[in-house]
């Protein structure tokens, strides 16, 4: 009997570690700052600029959010993001309204834009190839922030765009556990 109970905890405790391996992000501070992901960073946020966009966000495969807006691409539905909480209150939210074509959910968006979905896919997909969670634009201070990951278990990485003058008091050093300036005007930032 105290041979399955040892056996039992062993294989718990590996399954465990296995779990918490595979939630773990892949990404780190030399990935993360390497000139060619600065590069491809730097060309998504002017590629969010261009379509004049403050936030997009990619869940899962088919829910993102866009702006204010979670969509659930394959479902054909959407809902206002919530302002926090956990990932299954935004899959809720995602489907809380039906459409049949884009022009519903763009009609939606603050600030309005009148964006493609062929465009928002594309950008969701270049983002995805880097691993990049989020990107925000402070069209105030003319900050992108770009993330990879939200766990709150492994924390979350990325970058900031922006003069170094126009940073607001959230940008502030303090409030990261780990935050540098990489070259100018591009801070890299951790919360663990």
């Amino acid at each position: 009997m105290g041979l399955f109970l040892l056996n039992r905890k062993c294989l718990l405790l590996i399954v465990l570690t296995f779990s918490l391996v595979a939630c773990s992000d892949n990404y780190n501070e030399e990935f993360i700052t390497s000139a060619s992901t600065l590069n491809k960073s730097k060309a998504l946020a002017q590629q969010l600029e261009n379509l004049n966009l403050v936030t997009l966000s990619y869940l899962k495969e088919e829910i993102f959010i866009v702006n204010n807006i979670i969509i659930n691409d394959k479902k054909k539905t959407y809902g206002i993001a919530p302002e926090g909480g956990f990932y299954e209150s935004y899959y809720l939210q995602s489907e809380k309204n039906a459409y049949e074509n884009w022009d519903t959910i763009t009609n939606n968006f603050i600030p309005s834009t009148i964006v493609k979905r062929e465009d928002v896919l594309e950008l969701l997909s270049a983002m995805k190839a880097i691993g990049i969670t989020d990107i925000y634009h402070n069209r105030t201070n003319e900050i992108f922030t770009l993330q990879w990951g939200s766990s709150v278990m492994n924390g979350y990485q990325g970058l900031i765009f922006g003069d170094k003058s126009r940073l607001g008091d959230e940008y502030k050093a303090s409030r990261f556990d780990d935050f540098k300036e990489v070259n100018k005007d591009t801070f890299y930032f951790a919360v663990r």
